[in-house]
């Protein structure tokens, strides 16, 4: 049996489905990958503290569960006044639109645009974390 859309003429066929988009538009793209980036960034702190460490201005580098609140205070001293959000905006801006340059499906590419914020969030702030191993302590 043949399905047919009773409000389009017989000859039009459709492949697509008109409600859903192919592709996600690219300012779309950039500004959910830089909203993703940035949320992304507070789980991955307290995964940081846990788990490994994660310098606190005026408190220093530590880790370990009593860590985790002054290591989510130290994300806002860097994120906020330190400009740290407005670089991760940027990253994660910078994958939505990779994301979005990268595939043609709309929910391949919401995927690969969520988990590569993300992944440059962990990158961002494992930098963070291990920055003193570089330039010395600070």
């Amino acid at each position: 049996m043949n399905e047919m859309n009773p409000y389009s003429s017989p000859e039009t066929k459709l492949e697509v489905d008109p409600l859903t988009p192919s592709v996600v538009s690219w300012k779309r793209s950039m500004l959910s990958g830089a909203v993703w980036s940035i949320l992304a960034a507070f789980p991955i702190t307290v995964l940081l503290a846990l788990f490994f460490r994660f310098p606190v201005p005026f408190a220093g580098i530590g880790g370990g569960i009593s860590y985790v609140i002054p290591a989510i205070f130290g994300l806002l001293i860097y994120g906020i006044p330190l400009g740290g959000f407005i670089l991760l905006g940027v990253c994660g801006a910078f994958a939505g639109l990779l994301s979005r340059l990268a595939t043609a499906s709309a929910v391949q590419q919401i995927q690969l645009q969520r988990g590569l914020s993300v992944v440059v969030t962990a990158i961002l702030l494992f930098i963070l974390a291990t920055l003193d191993w570089f330039i010395g302590p600070w």
